[in-house]
């Protein structure tokens, strides 16, 4: 059954790995070597844009959370006395 989940997940981001390379390249098929490099490039630094964006995402939670529990500290401190 694993198998064939994988291969069903393995098509599929194929597909969409395509896709994504069709739209990088504005509606044209890729058409020659060149042509792909510069798709994947593109998706390259889409990727890198992604996963700074989740970073930043990810570091802002963080800082809330830590904001929150020295609030939450701040007051249980001030209830106690």
């Amino acid at each position: 059954m694993n198998a064939i989940n994988k291969d069903e997940t393995e098509g599929t981001l194929d597909t969409n790995f395509i896709e994504v390379l069709y739209m990088l390249n504005q509606g044209r098929g890729i058409e020659d070597e060149q042509n792909f490099r510069e798709c994947l490039n593109k998706c390259i630094k889409l990727q890198v844009g992604l996963l700074n964006s989740i970073k930043l995402v990810e570091r802002t939670y963080f800082e809330l959370h830590n904001k929150n529990e020295l609030t939450h500290l701040a007051l249980n401190a001030e209830s106690n006395t």
